[in-house]
Formats: C-alpha cells, sequence, structure tokens
C-alpha cells in the first residue's frame, strides 16, 4: 500500500494504516495467491509459519491464528473454562468488542474503574469488586501502555483467577523485557487495519499452557490434530469455524518481519 502526498484527497493518518507492503511485497504476495492454497484446515504452511514465529516473539507458549480479535476473545474466555454464571472483572472504559463475548457467553460482567490518567484498570480498587462467583479478570492493555502487571499478578494470586489479557492496542509493550500479554494466562490480539501488526482483519491468541490452545482448536479449528483428550472433535470441532483465511496469516507473517 502506498499513498502519494501529491494526491489532493491524501490523509497523513493513512500513514498509520497497515499492511505495509513494498514492491518485493507485492511480487511474493502474487506468487502466494498463484500457489491455490488458499484453504488450509490444519496448522501448515502459512499458518504454521506465522503462529510459530508469533510464539517465538512471545518467548514462549503457542499461539492461533483467527479470523478476527473478537472471535479469539469469544474463544479465550471458553478456553478458561469459564461457565454462565462466572463473574469476569472490566475496565470501565474500553470497547464493546471486548465485553459482547462475555455476555453472548452468559458470563457475569462487573465494571471496575480505571485510572483517571491513563484510563487502565485502577488496580488499586479492583479488591473491592471481587466476589464469590468472580473468576477471571479482563485485563486491557491500552494505547502502547500496560495494566500494572504486578498488581494484576498479587491479586491473581490471592484469590485464586484467572487473567485474560487484551494487548490488542498495546501490541510491542514490554514488562521487564517481555511482551505484555505474555504474562497472561492466555492473551489476545487483534491485526486488524488500524493495529500495529495489521493483516486487514484477523486476530491471534495464545497462552503459556498449551492445554488453552488445545481447547479452543476443539471449539472452532476444524482439521486441526487436537490432543488425545479431545480426539472426540477431531475434524469436526463444535461445528464452529474461526480459522483464518491464509491471505491473513501471509500478510501477518509479513508484517510481523517489519515490526523491529
Amino acid at each position: 500500500m502506498s499513498t502519494s502526498k501529491n494526491n489532493s484527497n491524501f490523509d497523513p493518518r493513512t500513514r498509520f494504516y497497515g499492511p505495509v507492503l513494498d514492491s518485493r511485497d507485492l511480487k511474493e504476495f502474487a506468487q502466494f495467491v498463484g500457489t491455490a492454497k488458499l484453504s488450509i484446515p490444519d496448522q501448515s504452511g502459512i499458518i504454521k509459519s506465522f503462529e510459530e514465529s508469533f510464539s517465538k516473539m512471545m518467548g514462549d507458549g503457542s499461539s492461533l491464528l483467527t479470523q478476527s480479535g473478537t472471535s479469539a476473545i469469544l474463544s479465550a474466555l471458553i478456553s478458561l473454562g469459564l461457565r454462565p454464571g462466572d463473574e469476569i472483572l472490566y475496565p470501565i472504559f474500553g470497547f464493546h468488542a471486548c465485553v459482547m463475548p462475555a455476555h453472548f457467553l452468559g458470563l457475569k460482567v462487573r465494571f471496575v474503574p480505571v485510572d483517571e490518567t491513563t484510563l487502565l484498570l485502577d488496580c488499586n480498587k479492583i479488591e473491592n469488586y471481587i466476589g464469590a462467583s468472580t473468576k477471571a479478570i479482563y485485563a486491557l492493555h491500552l494505547f502502547g501502555q500496560s495494566v500494572d502487571i504486578s498488581a494484576i499478578h498479587r491479586i491473581k494470586k490471592k484469590y485464586g483467577l484467572k487473567v485474560l489479557a487484551d494487548a490488542c492496542h498495546s501490541f510491542g509493550s514490554t514488562y521487564r523485557e517481555r511482551e505484555v500479554g505474555s504474562y497472561a494466562d492466555v492473551a489476545v490480539y487483534s491485526l486488524q487495519q488500524s493495529k500495529l501488526l495489521a493483516a486487514g482483519e484477523g486476530g491471534v491468541i495464545w497462552a503459556a499452557n498449551e492445554k488453552y490452545i488445545q481447547n479452543i482448536e476443539a471449539l472452532a479449528h476444524p482439521g486441526r490434530r487436537l490432543s488425545k483428550r479431545l480426539k472426540l472433535f477431531q475434524g469436526i470441532s463444535f461445528g464452529l469455524k474461526f480459522r483464518p483465511h491464509p491471505v491473513v496469516a501471509w500478510l501477518a507473517l509479513s508484517q510481523l518481519g517489519k515490526l523491529n
């Protein structure tokens, strides 16, 4: 994608929207499309290459590519074992796509105040909102900032909670030299055009414990090779399909290599 300043319709804001592709990328992209490998049901080819590269960038763990950030959130909530009636704490400031999957699954959503300066979860007030049915915290990292990870983990350990990190708007931000999402049980990312890692659409789920990724594969990724405990769903999943178009994987992998 290129934009000329000589164009009378040029908007300087468009320079922040990806993916960023040069002439070499476009040539390679045309070659990729020409291979006709545009339906990959398993973890192979460009899908495998991106997921392995993303996990390496995170430091360890397992990754799963999805067709949107919203489906990644829905999948992550299910992977954590949250059930209807369980409560999850959300920041009062955020985006509707963050919270609607929780409502869809019948979870109880409880909003927690945010810090007036950062607009991130006010970790000094979280404990005031924890009740008997509270099972998880939705740690929303925003504007390149990170929620107070040390405070979140202290609360997580004290109350036995799960942590779902949403780092869609803080991709690349680090805490103690690690990607901010890598401190959660499960982290979600968006590949939508306005995000730093942009492929037009798409999402990524990362987890340090592979069992969470396996749960999601059984949910909505028919064709993936499932673990022994989930073999019942091999080839069918739960009837859902959240796997991405391989073109998304190609674009995302090309951008991952340019982030530095």
